[in-house]
């Protein structure tokens, strides 16, 4: 059982990527729920520690709330909507605050 969990991952990362740039997907999910193989347990760890906490620390929040809120000011037809968030917080994980914003104006 632990080789088919195995081979499903590895067709899973073959089509969506591995690690932190992995796409989320419904099959994930189920993959998740399945197990993760031994093997896959420390690569999975590693991603969890490097994303835990990102944005529920004051640093965090403060940025986020920093680009949110400058794209707020700079398209006051627009505003905020629902769910830019999490597009900022993504910007947010690989680019500095200015360069997230850029990214959210140009997106």
């Amino acid at each position: 059982m632990e080789r088919v969990k195995e081979q499903l991952w590895e067709e899973h990362f073959s089509e969506f990527g591995r690690g932190v740039h992995m796409f989320r997907t419904e099959k994930v999910q189920k993959l998740v729920a399945m197990g993760i193989p031994e093997s896959l347990r420390g690569a999975v760890d590693d991603c969890l520690r490097f994303h835990l906490g990102a944005f529920q620390n004051p640093a965090g929040i403060s940025a986020l709330r920093r680009v949110l809120t400058a794209y707020a000011h700079r398209n006051p037809k627009i505003g905020y909507c629902q769910s830019m968030n999490i597009l900022a917080s993504v910007f947010l994980l690989y680019c500095k605050e200015e360069d997230a914003f850029w990214l959210l104006v140009a997106v």
